[in-house]
């Protein structure tokens, strides 16, 4: 996911790599990221009642390809793809595989002994979700034939 929205997206320009929606957020006045510890202080003690466990060591990101003529292929089918508005199926991201044809805006998630409701709006995930699926399934793929499992 870090490699695909890096190549979705890029990278933030600020120093500090935050999100510029998050710096108007928690610094709507200002212009400049000295700022952004305080800013990371402000995010941390918003998601302190959501954490309820020491941090976890992060593992290392690699590419799970074993020669760089498949991260050529990925980079390629996954342009190719995104040109075509492929969208890949069992991800339920088609609107047949939507209940009712509707895209499901509100995701139930149980944290601890209560249910979360957590808002999923299409503008902003559903996009996000089709790149992801994309990237997934082409990853997937080419793996499996580099391991000569397809």
């Amino acid at each position: 996911m870090f490699f695909l929205g890096q190549l979705e997206h890029g990278t933030y320009e600020n120093a500090d790599n935050l999100h510029p929606d998050t710096m108007k957020l928690y610094a709507p006045n200002s212009d400049s990221d000295q700022d952004a510890e305080a800013i990371e202080d402000l995010i941390a003690n918003d998601q302190r009642n959501n954490v309820r466990h020491e941090p976890i060591e992060v593992p290392k990101h690699q590419l799970p390809f074993h020669n760089p003529e498949a991260v050529q292929i990925f980079l390629d089918a996954l342009k190719e793809a995104a040109i075509e508005g492929i969208v890949p199926d069992d991800f339920g991201l088609r609107e047949d595989e939507w209940e009712d044809g509707l895209y499901p805006e509100i995701e139930h998630l149980k944290v601890g002994k209560r249910v979360v409701e957590i808002m999923l709006p299409f503008e902003v995930w559903y996009p996000r979700a089709v790149v992801w699926a994309r990237g997934l399934e082409l990853m997937t793929r080419i793996c499996l034939i580099e391991d000569g499992m397809q």
